[in-house]
C-alpha cells in the first residue's frame, strides 16, 4: 500500500459512481497516474448495485490518498456535493466514473491556476461514442485568461457552444470560494452542471482556459448516474431559471437576448422531463402519466404560449411542439410512447441518425 498521506492536497479529485464497476478501474488509473502527486481522491459511492462500491474500497486499500463513502442512491448532484464537503484541497475537480483523463491533466492546469492565479481553469474535451467508435474535440484554439467580468458573458456564450462550459468534470475550480460562496450542485435539478457554473462566473475574478484536450468524456449506451426519471425535475428546472436570470441581469444582458435563452431552455427541460416519463425502467402507471402530462404541460398557459413563440431546427423541438400544440394529453401519451418504444428497441437507427446529424453540423 501507498502510505504516502497528503496533508496538504493541490487538488480535491470527486468522483461520484453509481453502477460503474466496468469503467471505474479505468477512471481511478488515470487518475492514480497523475504526475501530479498532491492531489486526494474522494470516491461517492450513490447506493450502487453492483460491484463499483468494492473495487473503490479495493483502490483505497491501495493508495492512503483515496477515501470512499458508501451512501444511499441519492443522484449525481447530492455526490457531489457530499463530496466538496469532504474535500480540503486549494482547487476542486470533478471527474465523473465511465471516463479518464491525460496523465498531465491536473499538473499542467494547477500550473496554469498558479501562474494566472486563476480562480477557475478549463481544458478542451475529447469526446468518444464508444459503440461507433467515433470521437470529435471539443476545444479552443489557443490558451487565454479572461480577468475583466464585464467579457464573461461573451465568455459563456463562447464557451458554451463549444459545449466547455456546459460540464463541471473539464474544470478545476479553486476551493475557497466554492466555500466562501456556498456554492453548491441544484439537486434534482436539469443541467445541474450549467446552473453551478454559473453561480461559479458570478463569484470570481479569473478565468483561464485551455486548448489542451486532457478530458476524455465517454458516450455510451448505458444507464448512467442521471438518466432517471426526477419527481422534482420542474421543481428544479425554476431554480435554475432564477440562476440564470440573475446572471443575466448581473451583466447586463438584452432583455430580448435573455428571454430568448430562457424560454429556449424552458422548452428543452419540459421536452426532456417528458420523455424521462418513458424511460425504461420508470415506474409510472400511464395515469400517473397522464396526470403529470394534463397538470404541468397542457394547464400551463405560460409553457403553451413560450412554445409557440420558440421556434428551432432541431427534429425533438420540433416534434414536442407538435404534440403539445396540436394533440390531447391522451394522444400526447400515446405518440410518445410510441416514440421512445422505437427509440430504445431501435437505438442503432438512432445512433445512425445521431451520427449523420452531427456531420451536417460540420
Amino acid at each position: 500500500m501507498n502510505k504516502d498521506i497528503i496533508q496538504n492536497p493541490l487538488i480535491s479529485v470527486i468522483v461520484p459512481v453509481y453502477n460503474a464497476e466496468e469503467y471505474l478501474p479505468a477512471c481511478l488509473d488515470s487518475i492514480l497516474k497523475q504526475d501530479l502527486r498532491e492531489i486526494e481522491i474522494i470516491v461517492i459511492d450513490d447506493g450502487s448495485t453492483d460491484g463499483s462500491g468494492k473495487i473503490a474500497d479495493r483502490y483505497a486499500k491501495g493508495d492512503s490518498r483515496i477515501q470512499v463513502i458508501h451512501q444511499e442512491n441519492a443522484h449525481l448532484s447530492a455526490s457531489r456535493n457530499a463530496g466538496m464537503q469532504l474535500a480540503t484541497g486549494e482547487y476542486i475537480a470533478f471527474i465523473d466514473s465511465d471516463d479518464w483523463i491525460e496523465t498531465d491533466m491536473f499538473s499542467s492546469m494547477y500550473k496554469v491556476a498558479k501562474r494566472e492565479e486563476s480562480d477557475v481553469v478549463i481544458c478542451s474535451v475529447t469526446v468518444e461514442y464508444t459503440k461507433d467508435n467515433r470521437i470529435y474535440f471539443e476545444k479552443v484554439n489557443q490558451e487565454y485568461t479572461e480577468r475583466d467580468q464585464k467579457n464573461f458573458y461573451s465568455l459563456f456564450v463562447e464557451l458554451s457552444k463549444l459545449h466547455l462550459f456546459n460540464y463541471a468534470w473539464n474544470k478545476i475550480y479553486r476551493a475557497q470560494i466554492l466555500r466562501d460562496q456556498k456554492l453548491n450542485f441544484e439537486v434534482e435539478a436539469p443541467f445541474e452542471d450549467i446552473a453551478f457554473n454559473l453561480q461559479v462566473l458570478q463569484s470570481i475574478g479569473t478565468i483561464s482556459v485551455l486548448p489542451n484536450t486532457y478530458y476524455h468524456y465517454m458516450r455510451r449506451d448505458v444507464a448512467t448516474i442521471i438518466s432517471s426519471y426526477r419527481p422534482k425535475f420542474l421543481e428544479a428546472h425554476k431554480r435554475k431559471e432564477e440562476i440564470f436570470q440573475s446572471f443575466f441581469k448581473q451583466f447586463g444582458v438584452d432583455r430580448t437576448i435573455s428571454d430568448e435563452y430562457l424560454y429556449n431552455m424552458k422548452v428543452r427541460d419540459y421536452r426532456v422531463f417528458l420523455y424521462t416519463l418513458y424511460r425504461p425502467g420508470t415506474k409510472l402507471s400511464r395515469k400517473e402519466r397522464l396526470a403529470i402530462i394534463r397538470t404541468e404541460y397542457f394547464s400551463s398557459l405560460i409553457l403553451m404560449e413560450i412554445v409557440k413563440k420558440t421556434v428551432s431546427e432541431d427534429i425533438h423541438q420540433k416534434i414536442f411542439r407538435a404534440l403539445l400544440l396540436h394533440t390531447s394529453p391522451l394522444l400526447m401519451d400515446f405518440c410518445c410512447s410510441f416514440l421512445l418504444f422505437l427509440r430504445y428497441r431501435l437505438e442503432f437507427l438512432y445512433r445512425e441518425y445521431r451520427t449523420i446529424r452531427m456531420r451536417s453540423k460540420k
